[in-house]
């Protein structure tokens, strides 16, 4: 961010995925050394060496539309002939599925001990029943409470401004 001019600070849990922990520098590097023109994608709970060598890093949603944008943008010429997906392997194949029409590898499959265990049942039922209870400190949720408004606030501007364009167009 410091090298976009912006003076920010972000603030991480010191915990890491235990997925995502499992690539490394060396697997891109022999992506792309087995796989010239391939572009790597690499999901940002991945280490920091390996977001390095990688050509993107991104959420599961910003990758979609990486590809997506790339493939719309590009020449006929520089439009990538492979995408290795360094991410939850469930998650690569969901990319993989969208775009059908793409050579879209998944690296090596890790997949998440943990994903699966969450199900919208479960979810419904811990909401009904109050179970999982999370209790946080008060300057914990004083400090949590900060990007949250945030985004509010984003979204209450982003709707008044949709708002004054459709009057403004006349729409």
């Amino acid at each position: 961010l410091n090298e976009m001019g912006l003076n920010i600070t972000v603030e991480s849990h010191p915990g890491a995925c235990e997925v995502h922990e499992q690539y490394t520098r060396e697997d891109v590097r022999e992506y792309k050394a087995l796989n010239p023109g391939i572009v790597v994608l690499a999901h940002p709970e991945c280490p920091a060496d390996v977001l390095k060598e990688a050509d993107f890093s991104g959420s599961t949603s910003a990758m979609i539309n990486y590809v997506e944008e790339r493939m719309r943008t590009a020449t006929e010429a520089e439009k990538p002939l492979q995408f290795a997906l360094m991410t939850e392997c469930s998650q690569g194949s969901n990319i993989a599925a969208m775009h059908k029409d793409l050579n879209i590898v998944s690296t090596t499959c890790q997949m998440c001990p943990h994903m699966r265990k969450i199900t919208l049942r479960g979810i419904w039922e811990s909401l009904r029943d109050e179970k999982f209870e999370i209790t946080l400190s008060d300057d914990e949720l004083k400090r949590a409470r900060v990007p949250l408004d945030a985004m509010q606030d984003m979204m209450r501007k982003r709707k008044a401004s949709k708002d004054t364009s459709l009057l403004n167009t006349g729409t």
